[in-house]
């Protein structure tokens, strides 16, 4: 198991940089309109999804396919296309993670709930947050 962990970083190391820049196009990006946004991506991050998509093809072929690494690398490439969609449309963002710190603090879960008085009940409680 841990020399499957250490193949995997190994394999993986490379790919976070190359994640990084994605995410540095959307910050320089940030703030245009959708048409311009769709413009840079495609200018800038269809040759990086390319390059992307080629490495885990590769690496697929090279790994065993019954490893997590396998399963995983399978699962990006069998939404690929959903992936990579944000490249055609400059109206979609690269990620949710506006949406969901907007939402996290009114997302009761069960601390909150229990931070209410005792006898309301958990059920209660929550729909009270809301």
């Amino acid at each position: 198991m841990k020399q499957s962990l250490e193949l995997a970083g190994t394999h993986c190391k490379g790919r976070l940089k190359h994640i990084a820049e994605f995410y540095a196009i959307k910050n320089g990006i940030r703030g245009h309109s959708a048409d311009e946004r769709r413009l840079v991506w495609q200018r800038q991050s269809r040759p990086l999804a390319e390059a992307f998509e080629w490495w885990l093809r590769t690496k697929l072929a090279l790994i065993c396919q019954k490893g997590k690494l396998a399963d995983a690398i399978g699962y990006a490439l069998s939404r690929w296309k959903g992936l990579t969609h944000v490249i055609d449309d400059g109206r979609i963002e690269l990620d949710n993670n506006a949406v969901e710190r907007s939402i996290h603090p009114i997302t009761p879960n069960r601390k909150t709930c229990c931070l209410l008085a005792p006898t309301v009940a958990p059920s209660t409680g929550a729909l009270s947050l809301l």
